[in-house]
């Protein structure tokens, strides 16, 4: 058939024949195989420097892969997936007793963690290779676009893809001063979380085939339900494709800080009384993208859209451009004290009482920020009354946004 377009005839080959006989539909079944590898590894180390000083180190190497084969029950075709969670933990610690009466506690931490999910026509595929003549500059990430055909399988597994990686550095340290009938404790606080996300929404494009542009001999009727899932195959085997999308949006990276100082005293009044008087103070800062490539939402700003008659305001706003460049205005009001108490008025019973205002640290992960401001889409749309200008091979004839 000369009317075959050339992508469509070199994408046929990640599309398998039926193998169920007498059947025009539910006509292919395979076991699709999954696997799973979980490995992890550890290791400490402590060693006494001396009598009044002694040293811990310990690490975590912790990895799990999965994959699902393709519709070939294949390992490396563009409709199989692959995942991979990784982490590293890594805690370095250092006791010091200065006097008999005071020892100093100092840790430092590092967490990592990565998850990538990565649908395989991301990976390993290049567009130009099967016949589409701009795509690959048009492209956010290189690989082959989403093919959907209405009532078969998908030809490669998704649009978007996740990647995801989260970094935290903590430093804390702990002094404990005994002084006769009180116990002081007072310390400092301090992490630093990094959050790269550098998924991509829609990177490598998608084309949807229907019976839109196929459907006779009536366009504007809907297909017989024996007719559709042929009709929708027609269509892509012609290379026209019914809606054609493709994004492209920055892939941000965050940091957030949090700082936090306190003291506690625990105070044996007596032999049946002892309380505990403490107060925590904690900065801690919203998240800032590295080169402010970010808007958010400013219920203040003019609103395009408002109208004398129907005035309101609310808008986007560019981070760093006057406006602040973090997602929150940082609190340096946030005190918290705690009180407590334990008696005992008699032998077999004791009373315990407290009470404490705490602030849960808001940014420990950082996920669904969107690209406010920084992601554009661009779309090729026909309906059963358009004429095709466009075909597979050129989805994006006047370019992409």
């Amino acid at each position: 058939m000369q009317n075959i377009n050339p992508v469509s005839q070199k994408l046929l080959q990640f599309l398998p024949l039926p193998n169920v006989a007498g059947q025009t539909s539910n006509n292919y079944v395979y076991a699709n195989r999954t696997s799973d590898q979980v490995d992890q590894f550890n290791f400490r180390v402590d060693h006494n420097f001396s009598p009044s000083q002694r040293v811990f180190v310990r690490g975590t190497r912790d990895t799990n892969t999965h994959h699902e084969n393709d519709l070939f029950n294949q390992a490396s075709g563009p409709s199989g997936i692959g995942q991979t969670l990784k982490a590293y933990l890594f805690a370095l610690g250092d006791t010091w007793t200065i006097t008999p009466n005071f020892v100093l506690q100092t840790n430092y931490g590092f967490a990592y963690q990565k998850n990538f999910q990565i649908p395989q026509n991301y990976t390993g595929f290049k567009a130009s290779d099967y016949g589409f003549t701009n795509l690959d500059a048009q492209q956010q990430l290189p690989g082959l676009p989403f093919i959907g055909i209405s009532g078969y399988a998908n030809l490669s597994y998704a649009t978007n893809t996740n990647r995801w990686e989260h970094y935290s550095h903590f430093l804390e340290s702990t002094a404990v001063w005994q002084r006769g009938k009180h116990t002081l404790t007072f310390g400092d606080d301090g992490r630093l979380i990094l959050e790269h996300q550098q998924s991509a929404g829609n990177g490598l494009g998608s084309l949807s085939f229907d019976t839109t542009l196929t459907n006779g001999p009536n366009v504007t009727s809907s297909a017989a339900s024996n007719q559709s899932q042929f009709d929708a195959f027609g269509a892509f085997l012609l290379g026209n494709f019914t809606n054609a999308t493709l994004s492209r949006q920055v892939l941000p990276a965050y940091d957030s800080w949090y700082h936090a100082l306190y003291v506690q005293d625990d105070w044996r009044a007596n032999s049946k009384l002892t309380m505990n008087f403490g107060l925590r103070y904690d900065i801690e800062t919203g998240y800032a993208e590295r080169h402010n490539r970010w808007a958010d939402l400013d219920l203040t700003v003019a609103n395009p859209l408002s109208t004398p008659s129907l005035p309101f305001t609310g808008g986007a706003r560019y981070l760093g451009s006057d406006f602040p460049n973090r997602t929150w205005k940082t609190s340096y009001n946030k005190f918290a004290p705690r009180i407590g108490l334990a008696f005992q008025p008699v032998n077999k019973t004791v009373i315990r009482a407290g009470y404490g205002l705490l602030y849960l640290p808001t940014s420990q992960r950082f996920y669904g920020t969107g690209t406010l401001g920084y992601a554009q889409q661009t779309q090729t749309v026909y309906s059963s009354t358009s004429t095709p200008t466009a075909t597979i091979a050129n989805p994006f004839p006047n370019g992409v946004l």
